[in-house]
């Protein structure tokens, strides 16, 4: 995928666009995060629940989430 998606980045000034929720460590997203930054051809952004705290969610609805098993993966950017 990232090999095919980074033949675009010369063209028509382009955006690639990678989302994801960290599920097993090892994959193509943490890769992408410890590539050192002179290496990485990529801008990383990393916005946790914090990011949409009181804009997206309210902190009432980040208190009834916190309680689920998946929270830190889901909304905190942890890996299992």
């Amino acid at each position: 995928m990232l090999e095919v998606s980074e033949r675009y980045l010369a063209k028509s000034n382009s955006w690639i666009v990678m989302v994801s929720t960290k599920n097993a460590s090892k994959g193509l997203f943490e890769r992408r995060e410890r590539e050192p930054e002179n290496n990485c051809l990529h801008k990383r952004l990393f916005p946790d629940y914090t990011f949409g705290l009181d804009k997206i969610y309210t902190r009432e609805e980040i208190a009834l989430v916190q309680q689920s098993p998946s929270f830190e993966r889901e909304y905190n950017l942890k890996y299992l």
